[in-house]
C-alpha cells in the first residue's frame, strides 16, 4: 500500500527522504540499548545449554586438522543440545571467541541476540519503507524495538530472538522471490535453510508462504515455493551432528522433539502442563497481554481494515498470513504452551509491521484533525517515549512485564492470575548478594524453583569465591537458612506457596507492588546452624521455614 498522496507534504519529516541513514540509526540505537543494558538481567535457564552447546563447538572447531572428522569426535561434540539445530549456537561461539577477552563469555554470547534484534529493527523497517513509506517503516521499527518481550529477549543467549529473526528474513526473502528470477529464488531457498538450522519451528515456513504466493500470484509463485527444497542439503550440510550417522542422528532429534518433558504454567490462576495443558488461547492471550496497548490496538486497527480488502492487497495479506500461522500454530492441541511468549516470538516482527501501519493511518489523522503536522509528530514522539519509559522502568525484568490490556503487572498479578516470571532472569546480582550478606557463618542456602545447570555454573561458582563456607540446602524440608523464591508460580509447590503468602521477605525484587523474586530469613533456625526445638519442629513440617 503507497502513501496516501492526498496527505500534505511532511515537510517537517523531510529527512525520511534519506531512509538508508534512518534505517542506520534505528539498527545503532537497537545495538546501543542493548549493549547498555545486557549486563543487568540475571542468568536466564536455557543460558546454560546454548552456551555449553556453543563451547563444545569452539573446541571442536579447534580439533580440526586432526582428528575432528572422526565419526566419535563429531558426535562427542556435537551432541550437546542436539535438540536444537547448531546455528544460532554456532554464532554464539564466534561472539564468545572474539568478546571473551573483553566483556567474558556470558555477555559475548548475549550480544548475539542484541545484534540480531537491531539486524530485525532495520529489516523491518527496509521491509516496510519497500512496501509502504519510511514514516510507516519508522513506526514499525519502533514498535518492535520498543515490544518489552521482545527487548527482553535481546539480552540472552538463547534462540527465540535468532528464530525470529530467521522467520522474517525468510518471508522477506520469500517475497521478493515471487514473482521473481532464479537469484531470488535461490535467496529465498538458502535463507529457508538457515531458518531450519537455526530452530525446527522453521519446518512451518513453507506451508504458510507457499499458500500466500500462490492464492495471490497464482503458477507464478510455484519457482519460489519450489526453491524451498534447497533449505534441505543446507540444513544437513551445516549441522555437523548429521554427518555421521545421519539416520538414527535424525530419528532421534526428531523423537525429542516428539517426546518433550512438559513444563507447568500459571495462567488465570490455575496451573497447567503436569495434568493438562494450557488452553488453546494461551498464546492469543498472552500475545495481547504482554504487549503495549497501544501497539495491540494499532496492529488491531491495521489488521481489521486490512482484511475488508484482503484480497486486492497482498503485503498486507502477507503480514496477516505470518502472523496469524505463527499464533494459530502455537494454540492447536499438543503444541508446548509456557514460557510466556517466547515459543510464538516470531509472530512478532509482523504485528510490529501491522502496528506501524495502524500507527501511520493514526499519525495522517492526527495531522488533520490537528491541522498541523508539528503537533502530530510531538504526539507520536511522546507515545513512543512513553513505550521507552515503560520499558525503563521494567529494567531489568522485562520478560515480567504486561501491558495496559492486562491492568499491567499489577492487573496481570491479581485480577488474571498471571505468572509473574518465568526464566529465572529475576536473580541477579543482587539477589545473589543477599545469599552472600545474609546467610550466617557455615550456613545454607536455597533457591527455588531454579534450573540445577544454571546456578551450579553461575551462582555456586560466584557463592564459591565470596562464601565458601556455605551450602546449598533442601527447599522443602525447611533446614535452609537463607532461601530466595524466584516467582515462577507454575512451579510453585505447597512449601513455596506458603512462603510467597504468609512469608515476611527480607530481599524483594517487586513492580507495581507485585513480587518476583523474594529472599527470606529462617528465623526459626538458630544462626549457628545448630536446630533448637523450633527448627525440630519445623522437620516435622517440610516447607514452614518462613521468615517471622
Amino acid at each position: 500500500m503507497p502513501a496516501d498522496s492526498s496527505a500534505p507534504a511532511p515537510s517537517l519529516l523531510s529527512c525520511f527522504r534519506r531512509p538508508l541513514w534512518i534505517g542506520l540509526g534505528l539498527f545503532l540505537l537497537a545495538f546501543a540499548s542493548i549493549l547498555g543494558t545486557v549486563t543487568a538481567p540475571g542468568f536466564a535457564w536455557d543460558e546454560v545449554f546454548y552456551i555449553g552447546a556453543a563451547e563444545n563447538y569452539r573446541t571442536w572447531f579447534r580439533r580440526i586438522g586432526s582428528d575432528a572428522m572422526k565419526p566419535e569426535v563429531l558426535r562427542e561434540f556435537w551432541q550437546a543440545n542436539k535438540e536444537h539445530p547448531p546455528l544460532a549456537k554456532l554464532v554464539i561461539a564466534a561472539a564468545m571467541t572474539l568478546g571473551e577477552p573483553v566483556i567474558g563469555v556470558l555477555y559475548s554470547a548475549r550480544m548475539v541476540s542484541g545484534f540480531l534484534l537491531a539486524a530485525l529493527v532495520l529489516l523491518v523497517f527496509l521491509f516496510m519503507k519497500k512496501h509502504f513509506d519510511p514514516i510507516s517503516g519508522v513506526l514499525a521499527a519502533l514498535s518492535l524495538l520498543l515490544m518489552p518481550h521482545v527487548f527482553g529477549h535481546a539480552h540472552f543467549a538463547e534462540l527465540d530472538l535468532p528464530m525470529a529473526f530467521a522467520w522474517f528474513a525468510c518471508a522477506a526473502a520469500f517475497s521478493e522471490a515471487v514473482p521473481g528470477k532464479p537469484f531470488s529464488w535461490a535467496v529465498s531457498g538458502l535463507v529457508f535453510g538457515l531458518a531450519l538450522l537455526t530452530k525446527i519451528n522453521a519446518l512451518a515456513i513453507p506451508p504458510v508462504l507457499s499458500l500466500w504466493g500462490l492464492f495471490y500470484f497464482g503458477r507464478k509463485a510455484l519457482p519460489a515455493c519450489i526453491s524451498f527444497a534447497i533449505g534441505i542439503p543446507v540444513f544437513f550440510a551445516g549441522w555437523p551432528w548429521l554427518w555421521t550417522d545421519t539416520l538414527p542422528h535424525l530419528q532421534d532429534f526428531m523423537l525429542t522433539l516428539k517426546h518433550r518433558n512438559p513444563i507447568p504454567v500459571y495462567y488465570f490462576g490455575r496451573t497447567y502442563g503436569l495434568d493438562a495443558a494450557a488452553p488453546f488461547h494461551y498464546p492469543l492471550v498472552m500475545t495481547l497481554a504482554t504487549l503495549p496497548a497501544g501497539t495491540a490496538l494499532a496492529a488491531a486497527l491495521a489488521a481489521a481494515r486490512s482484511l475488508r480488502s484482503i484480497r486486492s492487497r497482498p503485503v498486507e495479506g502477507f503480514l496477516l498470513a505470518n502472523a496469524g500461522f505463527i499464533l494459530l500454530s502455537a494454540s492447536m492441541p499438543g503444541v508446548p504452551k509456557y514460557d510466556g511468549v517466547r515459543l510464538f516470538l516470531p509472530a512478532f516482527p509482523f504485528l510490529a509491521c501491522l502496528a506501524g501501519m495502524g500507527l501511520r493511518a493514526a499519525y495522517r489523522w492526527l495531522t488533520q484533525r490537528l491541522r498541523s503536522q508539528h503537533r502530530a509528530f510531538a504526539v507520536a514522539a511522546a507515545y513512543f517515549l512513553w513505550l521507552a519509559a515503560a520499558i525503563a522502568w521494567m529494567h531489568p525484568f522485562y520478560l515480567s512485564y504486561y501491558g495496559g490490556l492486562a491492568g499491567g503487572v499489577r492487573g496481570a498479578h491479581s485480577l488474571l492470575g498471571m505468572e509473574s516470571t518465568y526464566w529465572s532472569d529475576v536473580v541477579d546480582e543482587d539477589a545473589v548478594q543477599f545469599i552472600v550478606d545474609r546467610t550466617p557463618p557455615g550456613g545454607s542456602f536455597v533457591v527455588f524453583p531454579y534450573e540445577r545447570l544454571a546456578m551450579d555454573l553461575i551462582l555456586k561458582e560466584h557463592l564459591k569465591k565470596e562464601r565458601p563456607d556455605i551450602r546449598e540446602e533442601g527447599f522443602d524440608e525447611g533446614r535452609w537458612d537463607v532461601a530466595l523464591l524466584n516467582c515462577r508460580q507454575g512451579m510453585f509447590n505447597e512449601p513455596a506457596w506458603e512462603l510467597y503468602r504468609n512469608g515476611k521477605p527480607a530481599f524483594a525484587h517487586r513492580r507495581q507492588g507485585v513480587p518476583l523474586c523474594l529472599g527470606f530469613i529462617n528465623e526459626r533456625k538458630p544462626a549457628n546452624g545448630v536446630r533448637g526445638e523450633q527448627g525440630q519442629g519445623n522437620r516435622d513440617a517440610p516447607g514452614m521455614g518462613r521468615a517471622r
